[in-house]
């Protein structure tokens, strides 16, 4: 891979090379694919195709002692896979999640029309937030209608699962309708 260009954000766009700790950068790469004729006449020798420029993120922060910089593919959507698979430890959950996408009228609270953002095949997305405020009025959310739907769960050792999660921009406390699928 070739590095063909850097950028980094909020500084006109010219190049450092030696940024501060709490740095973000852009940069972008460009592959050059070569194939080779064995022994197919239909495939010119040799051929050279370069792809599109694909960026990658890397930034380091002294919020996290310890960590250092990193660097990440940032044009790609993100997923998380639950496993349904019997003997799945997360199992309960695959199948919670399963439910609220491809049912989302058994999940609590029952609304008509209600809609689950974030399956992989829509175009929908859960993101996710690290405001702290929006977690935690997403959690007291939730756990309303748990306490609406059974005032003794906690006692009986259930958690108040919820799907968005909590810690997503499309929580429970985010949504007129209460996309919340307990």
């Amino acid at each position: 891979m070739k590095r063909i260009g850097q950028r980094t954000p909020g500084t006109g766009g010219e190049t450092r090379s030696n940024p501060t700790p709490d740095s973000l950068r852009q940069h972008f790469f460009r592959s050059v694919v070569t194939t080779q004729n064995a022994g197919f006449e239909w495939l010119p020798f040799p051929d050279r195709k370069p792809t599109t420029p694909t960026p990658v993120r890397c930034d380091g922060a002294n919020e996290y002692p310890g960590y250092t910089d990193g660097c990440i593919f940032n044009n790609v959507i993100p997923f998380l896979t639950y496993s349904t698979a019997p003997d799945s430890k997360v199992r309960a959950v695959a199948e919670h999640i399963r439910d609220a996408f491809t049912n989302p009228s058994i999940t609590d609270p029952p609304l008509a029309g209600k809609a689950i953002p974030g399956e992989f095949s829509s175009s929908t997305y859960v993101r996710r937030t690290r405001n702290g405020m929006l977690q935690d009025h997403n959690r007291d959310a939730a756990v309303a209608v748990c306490l609406q739907l059974d005032p003794a769960y906690a006692s009986k050792d259930q958690d108040c699962d919820e799907f968005p999660f909590a810690s997503t921009r499309e929580g429970a406390s985010t949504s007129q309708t209460s996309q919340l699928a307990s």
